[in-house]
């Protein structure tokens, strides 16, 4: 199967908050490599979260299903992977198919089929 070369961004949650650019990137590199680590900070301070850029759709996908349900060393609790929001959008890699349209001054007659 030939591999997909379009970069994506994957935003990895619950990381040890000791961690910095560089152990990030060494660590996700054991999963495929990267071309950029992005950390998300609260207050100054590393907040455990980074958006991590691979250099593949597979390398991307690979990285995800390896580290499903792994807790990192140091870390409180289980990794979380997903596509970042631009990816989802870029690639129409929607994760979710739950979404709720807000509409405002319906009028009061209004139901679902004259809405259709």
């Amino acid at each position: 199967m030939a591999r997909q070369t379009c970069p994506l961004t994957l935003y990895v949650g619950n990381l040890p908050k000791s961690w910095n650019k560089e152990d990030i990137s060494n660590y996700f590199n054991h999963y495929g490599t990267i071309t950029d680590v992005v950390t998300i900070n609260k207050n100054r301070e590393f907040s455990g979260a980074a958006l991590v850029t691979f250099t593949s759709l597979s390398d991307a996908d690979e990285a995800i299903e390896r580290l499903r349900n792994t807790t990192i060393p140091g870390a409180n609790a289980p990794v979380n992977m997903k596509w970042s929001d631009i990816e989802e959008h870029r690639l129409g890699l929607l994760q979710h198919d739950d979404h709720t349209l807000y509409i405002k001054s319906l009028p009061r007659k209004a139901n679902t089929e004259s809405l259709r």
